[in-house]
């Protein structure tokens, strides 16, 4: 007898050449995904990641770097996380840039929990979900 529960987390896994022309394909990965109890956490969230995904997307054009990529991924169901992956060198320290360009993350920590991840070959950053906002 199968137990309901116990079989493997769903995963979904976004893929995105990183240009900013494809930030709302994110968002909208996101929208459909998560069922987020309030409209108010929803926003939240996808604030916080797009802040994340732009700046993503900022680190692999100010470094060159051709045929870079945005990896999102979203674990389980309902997910407790979502990492956004990058293959662009990280660049510290995180000063912003002149109009406030650069910002992302402190925004995005600012309203969701974050955990960062650098390295050489890319960032991945970790956006928590609180269980309320499920």
């Amino acid at each position: 007898m199968t137990e309901l529960g116990t079989g493997p987390k769903p995963t979904i896994r976004l893929t995105m050449p990183a240009h900013l022309a494809h930030t709302s394909l994110v968002r909208a990965c996101l929208r459909d995904s998560i069922a987020f109890a309030t409209e108010e956490a929803e926003s939240r969230f996808l604030l916080a990641a797009t802040e994340v995904v732009v700046n993503a997307i900022e680190a692999s054009i100010d470094q060159c770097i051709d045929a870079a990529e945005v990896v999102t991924t979203i674990e389980g169901s309902p997910p407790d996380h979502v990492v956004i992956c990058d293959s662009a060198g990280w660049c510290s320290p995180p000063v912003p840039k002149e109009g406030h360009l650069g910002a992302g993350l402190t925004i995005a920590e600012a309203l969701v929990p974050l955990e960062l991840e650098t390295g050489p070959d890319g960032t991945v950053v970790r956006l928590g979900i609180e269980p309320e906002w499920l």
